[in-house]
C-alpha cells in the first residue's frame, strides 16, 4: 500500500512539473468582417502587436474590429481580429502576466545566462 501512495505521489509532482512548464495561454473571441464568431487560444508570449483593423463592426459604424499579430514558428505572424472590448481583455492579461512575471524574477535567487 505504502509503495503504491509513494508512485502516485510522484506521478502527481510530475504532473505538477510538466503543467507548471506549460505556456500560458489566453483565450479570447474572435470576430471577421462579416460578423463571424469564434474562439482561439494562443500563447500569452507569442502576442505581439493588437491594431486598428482593417474592416468596423458589423453593425457598428466607425467601431473598428482589432487585429492582433501572434508570431508563429515560421518566422512570421498569425492574424487574429477581434471585437475591441475583447482585445482590450486581451491587453489586460498580457500586462497582469508580464507584472507577474517580473515579480517572479524580483524575488528569485536565480541566475540569468543568456548566449
Amino acid at each position: 500500500m505504502r509503495k503504491g501512495l509513494r508512485w502516485l505521489l510522484v506521478a502527481v509532482a510530475f504532473a505538477g512539473v510538466l503543467w507548471a512548464t506549460e505556456p500560458y495561454r489566453v483565450v479570447f473571441e474572435t470576430i471577421d468582417c462579416n460578423g463571424e464568431t469564434g474562439l482561439a487560444t494562443v500563447e500569452i508570449e507569442r502576442i505581439y502587436k493588437i491594431e486598428p483593423g482593417d474592416c468596423t463592426m458589423p453593425g457598428q459604424p466607425g467601431v473598428h474590429i482589432k487585429k492582433m499579430l501572434v508570431k508563429n514558428d515560421k518566422g512570421s505572424f498569425d492574424i487574429f481580429t477581434l471585437p475591441p472590448k475583447e482585445a482590450e481583455e486581451v491587453m489586460k492579461q498580457v500586462k497582469a502576466f508580464m507584472k507577474a512575471k517580473l515579480k517572479s524574477l524580483e524575488q528569485s535567487q536565480s541566475i540569468i545566462v543568456e548566449h
